[in-house]
């Protein structure tokens, strides 16, 4: 089984943000819980970043376990032409050493 790491890492940040965007919601009446940030709704602001953070993790999990099972079903998980460089032989070590 395998299961990009992002995603539940990008959903856990997806429900903090969203937590957070709703705290500084409902608290976005009250200016005495923004005296101290200079009148600025940091928890608004914060979960804002946090729910947009965890939303690209998710999409990127989400393209990287789609390109997993893609590749499972081709019989390989990286095809070795993506692993070589442009022009690079096909063996991979078949350069002669200095000397010989």
């Amino acid at each position: 089984m395998n299961i990009d790491l992002r995603i539940p890492m990008g959903m856990m940040f997806t429900l903090m943000g969203a937590v957070l965007m709703a705290f500084g919601l409902s608290t976005e009446s009250n200016a005495a819980f923004y005296v101290k940030s200079l009148g600025i709704d940091a928890n608004l602001w914060c979960g804002v970043v946090l729910l947009v953070f965890g939303l690209v993790l998710v999409t990127m999990g989400r393209r990287g376990q789609a390109r997993i099972e893609s590749a499972k079903g081709r019989g390989s998980a990286t095809p070795a032409s993506k692993n070589r460089l442009p022009g690079a032989p096909a063996g991979g070590r078949d350069r002669k050493k200095p000397g010989n």
